[in-house]
């Protein structure tokens, strides 16, 4: 263990001195401190004692500390002033003062006062060493470990003659060991043979040599040594013994590295962050541009829809509705005579104005996929996009592919027909495929063509998205809103293959809808055409109830029982009032009209059940017969043709 430093410390100011004691104290600074606040009480103390360096204020209450000087002899001294003054400075270290430090208010010179303290230590050692050295070659042992730093003594041949025990317990060899010995059994391999040349050539030449060198113990293990080789000449000038001080600093070293190490770590980490938060905010900027355009882009198309339909109500069905308004004044102004005719006229009219209304749902959202769910609907746009663009598209659907909200539901077929429209404006080809499979958590759609494929530099993360409309990018940013994601596998004339990947999560079958395929075993009513037959209506819209109530009203043998203007009180006034026949309407609110069949029939098998809806696809229709309905008519159908199908379902022949 290294024996403690002896320190005088002179300083008359308070709060200096607090400052000093608890730099010694936090930093645990292996010093032995003695403290004085006059000159007076510094001489005394020195009448007695012996210290390994003195540390002073140049002014005192009784005088300048460097008239010390006198009675200090060689002990290191380290001047402490509150003002800097050169001519002060230069004559005080001209007296024999070791170094120099200016006091700072904010304490920030004692960060420094250790390393200077210890720079005197070393130089007062070594001067004290030569000293004693040159006096008497072999020192007593107990002379020697006041020195505190590994220290031997050589030959002019580099053979050790004497060390001391900090040597004996920093290499790990016994005092026999080493003496008669060479430095070269500390030597580990890790210096150049020509650092030893040229500490030789530095040291015979009587210079001090110092250096840091990666020294091995006995023990095998390495160290780091702080090694200073000062010679001693004789009376001819000539370097006869030579003096190494030691001083293991691997700890420092390993510290420092560290400390290098994570500040680069820390750097990396900086320039890692900077980059980071540099294409973060690119890809923020980006983001913020395309949400601008989005929303340019979502805007014009809003408008254009708008005038689209405004052109729509005003060019086809405000028209028919005029022209149907004019015939009926025409026939008002005739008379009665040519009331026949004229009604014709208008019932063409209306029909005309009601298909058109027809055709603008179906373009505005298709009925079939509210009510008969996503696939249905695809089959029933690829008959669409084949009658209006002339693009055969086959529809590959695995089973258990229904999307499992309605948002999703909707997404998918507006990003298909979007898809589908891209190929049609651009793949020069006539036919497509929409392949849509799933696997546990997540719904895989695929669109693809043959056609002349798009250009990889130009898909929709280019900077040239504009080229293929704003499709792609709309359904790729809504995508990853959804959290999926859209790929593009593509080349020119190779074809396009776009898949889309949304998340499906398990959630059980969701009542009333397509997926839910349970077909009712039934056996329905054939009564004879003299009995009542009492219908209930089942329609949200009131005026249409209204309109078939007063249609059946006026016929023999069929009483309106009850109305329902939603699927839930359907089935429940089914099961109050048991009626012959339902006419059941396929969109309604809280349960569709198919998954109402579905119920009803569950409980009342021999009912009959007609499907009556604005819609004339065949899938609708296929849906309500899978329900169990027994037959399917269109609203606007003449009234001979509902009762000829209520007849024919219910009435057996007699």
């Amino acid at each position: 263990m290294t024996t403690p430093a002896k320190l005088l410390y002179l300083e008359d100011d308070e709060i200096d001195r607090r400052a000093f004691l608890r730099l010694v104290r936090e930093q645990k600074l292996p010093w032995d401190v003695r403290i004085a606040q006059t000159l007076a009480a510094a001489r005394d103390i020195l009448s007695h004692s012996r210290f390994d360096a003195i540390i002073a204020d140049y002014h005192l209450p009784d005088g300048d500390s460097t008239e010390l000087f006198d009675a200090i002899q060689d002990t290191p001294f380290i001047l402490l002033t509150r003002t800097v003054q050169e001519d002060l400075v230069l004559r005080t270290l001209a007296r024999g003062a070791n170094d120099y430090l200016p006091k700072a208010p904010d304490q920030w010179h004692l960060a420094a006062l250790p390393i200077t303290v210890d720079k005197a230590l070393c130089r007062g050692r070594i001067m004290d060493a030569e000293q004693r050295i040159t006096r008497e070659l072999r020192l007593p042992v107990t002379a020697s470990t006041a020195v505190g730093y590994a220290i031997a003594v050589t030959d002019r041949d580099g053979v050790i003659l004497w060390a001391n025990r900090d040597f004996v317990d920093m290499t790990g060899y016994p005092l026999e060991e080493i003496v008669g010995r060479t430095h070269s059994i500390l030597k580990s391999g890790f210096q150049d043979e020509g650092l030893y040349r040229d500490l030789w050539t530095t040291i015979k030449e009587g210079k001090v040599w110092h250096c840091e060198l990666v020294n091995r113990r006995k023990d095998g293990t390495l160290y780091i040594d702080d090694q200073t080789i000062v010679p001693l000449l004789d009376a001819h000038g000539q370097a006869d013994h030579f003096i190494s001080i030691k001083q293991d600093i691997t700890e420092r070293r390993v510290a420092e590295s560290a400390l290098r190490q994570h500040e680069q770590q820390l750097a990396e980490l900086n320039r890692t962050l900077e980059q980071r938060i540099a294409r973060r905010t690119e890809q923020l900027e980006r983001g913020t541009v395309q949400l601008r355009q989005l929303h340019a882009k979502l805007t014009q198309a809003e408008q254009l829809e708008r005038r689209k339909l405004a052109e729509m109500l005003h060019d086809g069905l405000q028209q028919l509705l005029v022209a149907a308004k004019m015939r009926i004044d025409e026939v008002r102004g005739r008379g009665r005579d040519t009331a026949f005719e004229a009604l014709e006229e208008v019932d063409r009219l209306l029909s005309e104005s009601i298909e058109a209304s027809r055709s603008l749902t179906l373009e505005l959202f298709p009925p079939v996929l509210h009510d008969l769910g996503l696939v249905p609907a695809l089959e029933w746009l690829a008959d669409w996009i084949q009658e209006k663009q002339k693009l055969n598209v086959e529809v590959r659907a695995a089973d258990d592919v229904e999307p499992p909200s309605e948002d999703m539901k909707i997404f998918l077929f507006q990003a298909v027909r979007e898809l589908l429209f891209n190929v049609s404006k651009h793949a020069g080809v006539d036919t497509a495929i929409v392949s849509l499979h799933r696997d546990p958590t997540e719904l895989t759609v695929q669109v693809i063509d043959r056609g002349k494929g798009i250009d990889p530099s130009r898909l929709p993360a280019s900077e040239n998205r504009e080229t293929f409309g704003f499709g792609l990018f709309s359904v790729q940013q809504r995508l990853e809103w959804m959290g999926g994601e859209m790929r593009i596998d593509s080349a020119p004339d190779r074809g396009t293959e776009i898949t889309l990947k949304v998340p499906f999560p398990q959630e059980p079958p969701i009542a009333g809808t397509i997926a839910d395929t349970e077909t009712p075993v039934r056996t329905p009513r054939k009564m004879p055409r003299s009995q009542r037959l009492r219908v209930l209506l089942a329609d949200d819209h009131k005026i249409v109830r209204k309109g078939i109530a007063l249609l059946l009203k006026g016929k023999p043998g069929v009483e309106v029982v009850g109305e329902a203007d939603d699927g839930v009180m359907a089935v429940e006034l089914a099961r109050t009032l048991n009626p012959d026949v339902v006419l059941m309407d396929v969109s309604m609110p809280r349960l569709d009209g198919v998954e109402a069949t579905r119920q009803i029939l569950r409980e009342r098998p021999n009912i009959c059940v007609i499907g009556v809806s604005m819609h004339e696809e065949e899938e609708i229709a296929a849906a309500l017969r899978r329900a169990g309905a027994v037959g399917y008519v269109s609203k606007t159908s003449a009234q001979d043709t509902l009762l000829a199908t209520i007849r024919q379902c219910c009435f057996r022949d007699p």
